[in-house]
């Protein structure tokens, strides 16, 4: 890829592929759930990260308006708390910048509210990095939804190279549906298993690992 890198575009999956989140994401969990009088027992990261937070909530009992309920408690801790306890896996700014070097270009796809992603995405230091930042907002409410919404506003042309990277199945099945190149990242939050599930994938063990898939030589 590094031969011809003009008209590759990178769409990166945010949480436990470019970033560690695991701390401050069950840390602002933990408090919102309790704030509200919920138990936060058997929270695991593989549970949170990477669906949206909805669903992990109505998979524990709770309905709409306890919903409503946790996860502004949730935001509001993560903001004033978490978001300076959020660090790029090591290796990843690098790897953004050494890319942008050859020509490609790159947007964050999240299933993070959209001012929350632009907030980490800031805090992190990797939005000057990228072209784009696309979340979850507008009636984006899936990660394939997300994804098509930041090829269409990105206007990315048909003809560039699209590669996808994520660390979750459903990153994977949205990557399947799009006919798009895709790349598992195993560092991530992943079970142990869940990213076969998704389809037949190639899988970046770590991050120096995805230099060498991409064409790159790790420094």
């Amino acid at each position: 890829m590094a031969t011809e890198p003009t008209g590759l575009w990178v769409l990166w999956d945010f949480d436990g592929t470019l970033v560690d989140s695991a701390a401050a994401t069950m840390s602002a969990l933990s408090h919102a759930l309790t704030e509200c009088g919920f138990s936060n027992e058997g929270l695991i990261a593989e549970d949170v990260i990477g669906p949206p937070l909805e669903g992990t909530l109505r998979t524990r009992g709770l309905v709409d308006d306890e919903i409503d309920r946790v996860r502004e408690l949730y935001r509001v801790y993560f903001v004033n708390n978490g978001l300076r306890e959020v660090r790029p896996f090591v290796g990843v700014p690098q790897l953004l910048e050494r890319l942008h070097d050859f020509g490609a270009h790159h947007c964050i796809v999240s299933n993070r509210m959209q001012g929350i992603l632009d907030a980490l995405a800031q805090s992190t230091g990797l939005m000057p990095l990228v072209n784009g930042c696309v979340g979850r907002a507008g009636g984006r409410n899936s990660k394939l939804a997300v994804i098509q919404f930041a090829i269409e506003s990105m206007n990315i042309h048909a003809d560039a190279h699209l590669v996808l990277i994520g660390d979750r199945r459903e990153d994977i099945e949205a990557g399947a549906r799009l006919r798009l190149q895709t790349i598992a990242a195993g560092w991530g939050y992943a079970r142990k298993g869940e990213l076969a599930q998704g389809g037949p994938v190639i899988v970046a063990r770590t991050v120096n690992d995805l230099w060498s898939l991409l064409g790159l030589s790790c420094p």
